[in-house]
């Protein structure tokens, strides 16, 4: 198997399991500090929204999507 080189293949969202948004965000994705947090989601998985909190010392992934406008 191929590991992903983020950790354990979770994914930066700021967004709750209910899709809100969250204050856990690094302070706006500014912050790499090990004592603040993050909320991400589980891209390995495919529970996007499956969330649990990171700390912002982690290196995952950051998914982009495109809304109609």
């Amino acid at each position: 198997t191929v590991t992903p080189d983020w950790y354990d293949a979770d994914a930066w969202t700021g967004s709750s399991a209910a899709g809100l948004a969250t204050t856990y965000t690094c302070q706006d994705w500014t912050s790499a500090s090990s004592t603040l947090s993050g909320q991400a989601g589980e891209w390995d998985f495919n529970y996007l929204l499956n969330t649990d909190v990171d700390s912002c010392s982690y290196t995952l992934a950051v998914p982009c999507f495109q809304t109609p406008p």
